[in-house]
């Protein structure tokens, strides 16, 4: 009974100093407990809800089923029947289909935890993870072969508003707190199954490392917050490779200076690989960062790899392009399995952007074209231009001025289509062929305005590209038509 008196004293006084020193959650903010039924939950949910000045003044709790095993709707209800005995609200989920792997099931729970959140105003979410969680889990990746970072066990703290607060306490405090006011938690037999990696590590490895040197636990912590200092550092070491390098990011589609990235040492190029992709949700095993670094140094401009979670890298001239497939801007090149989705818009295709027709019958006249998320102003007149000013050439983004004879026309200003030709002396040839040699990045191609004519044939790519085709003969009537490039369209 001494010992019971001594752990009701002391777990909930070092939970209350380490909570206000962390300061998770302001006064009036609410705050759920992701509340399994198991003994780590019940303990912090018994915590906050009866320990004198500890809890917030508005405490939540929320299930989650799963459905992967049989009872777990039984765990459900009894959750619902001890909260409101407990007068806690409780928030029930279910998933719609059982997951079949753990992974899976992680991300539907912290979906529902983070909805719940957002429905009761914002505040925090607690989980019960404690010490020896973190001691498997850095086993458990370390047997699997992890790198540096997964050796920084739990974090303590995951955006937007996740908390740990009992990472602190081992699991045998947890217990005897259990004991000592006689809390029932559900038992889930899964836990005690050595089917599971995790559960061989739980019942079998620690305590025989424990036997081989005593405080193992200890030291796997201390390694843990090591590797997370470490892990700190590099950050903040590398941030100035990752400035130098990465050109542009726009939602999943980072653009990389390629020989900017090969200039860095091997070590650093992978690092740069590893965080940037991470970036975009993934983690690359070592084969697929191997793979993708051969790439990046030999790899010729149109081809592209696969790798992992629906990421594809391919290399457009002098950039080297992350994009996930789908992605504003991605184009599969050569080596790609994948195909347009039905029904998804070709970048510069009908539906994608509007077309601007001109005729000189109707000059004096302007209007807007918009293309990919750029919006270009148009305007076109009667009569010519001195000779210096009838184009400017590969200046992209600036002002172009074309004057062409007054037998052209109609014209029509719109992004590029499937199968588009350009005009030259004698015939015509691919367009596609014409942008592969004036190096137009991939990502930009959608934005970029084509002049046809009445057949479809391309004329002009302002700023870029004229068809020799087009110079006036001495003496002939002419038109003019100019664009400027308005920038993004808002």
């Amino acid at each position: 009974m001494k010992r019971g008196r001594r752990t009701r004293e002391a777990l909930p006084q070092r939970l209350r100093r380490h909570l206000e020193s962390r300061e998770w959650w302001t006064e009036d903010a609410p705050v759920v407990v992701a509340f399994s039924g198991g003994m780590d939950s019940l303990v912090l949910l018994h915590l906050l809800r009866f320990t004198s000045g500890l809890g917030p003044r508005e405490l939540r709790a929320a299930h989650f089923d799963h459905g992967m095993r049989e009872g777990s709707a039984d765990d459900a209800a009894w959750a619902e029947g001890l909260c409101r005995a407990w007068g806690v609200s409780l928030h029930r989920g279910a998933a719609e289909t059982p997951p079949s792997q753990e992974a899976e099931a992680r991300k539907l729970r912290y979906r529902f935890l983070e909805s719940v959140r957002k429905a009761v105003g914002g505040g925090v979410v607690l989980t019960a993870h404690h010490a020896d969680d973190e001691v498997e889990t850095i086993l458990f990746r370390f047997l699997r072969g992890t790198g540096p970072d997964g050796l920084q066990g739990i974090p303590e703290w995951r955006e937007p508003g996740v908390g740990r607060p009992l990472l602190p306490f081992r699991r045998q405090e947890l217990e005897r707190y259990a004991e000592a006011f006689a809390l029932r938690p559900r038992e889930d037999p899964s836990n005690r199954s050595p089917a599971f990696a995790r559960n061989r590590i739980r019942h079998q490895l620690l305590p025989l490392l424990e036997t081989i040197h005593p405080g193992a636990w200890r030291s796997l912590r201390r390694g843990a917050k090591l590797a997370a200092e470490r892990s700190r550092a590099m950050a903040h070491l590398l941030q100035p490779h990752l400035d130098a390098v990465v050109e542009d990011r726009q939602d999943a589609t980072l653009r990389l200076h390629r020989d900017r990235f090969l200039d860095r040492p091997p070590e650093v190029q992978a690092e740069i690989l590893r965080r940037l992709v991470d970036s975009l949700g993934i983690r690359l095993s070592q084969r697929a960062t191997a793979s993708a670094l051969a790439f990046m140094g030999r790899g010729t401009s149109g081809k592209s790899v696969d790798l992992s979670g629906g990421i594809v890298l391919f290399r457009d001239f002098q950039w080297l392009v992350l994009a996930r497939r789908g992605a504003k801007g991605f184009e599969p090149g050569p080596g790609l399995s994948g195909s347009q989705e039905p029904g998804a818009r070709h970048p510069g295709g009908e539906g994608d952007h509007q077309a601007l027709h001109l005729s000189p019958e109707s000059a004096p006249d302007e209007g807007s074209l918009r293309l990919g998320g750029r919006t270009y102003k148009v305007s076109w007149r009667t009569g010519g231009t001195p000779p210096e000013r009838r184009e400017t050439r590969n200046t992209p983004g600036v002002d172009a001025i074309l004057t062409l004879p007054l037998g052209e026309s109609p014209l029509e200003f719109r992004g590029r289509r499937p199968g588009d030709r350009i005009r030259v002396p004698g015939g015509t040839r691919r367009l596609k062929r014409l942008i592969g040699e004036l190096r137009i990045p991939r990502g930009e191609r959608e934005e970029v305005p084509i002049l046809v004519d009445r057949e479809g044939t391309v004329l002009w790519i302002p700023g870029r590209w004229r068809s020799p085709a087009l110079e006036p003969d001495a003496g002939t009537s002419t038109w003019t038509i100019g664009v400027r490039d308005a920038g993004d369209d808002t």
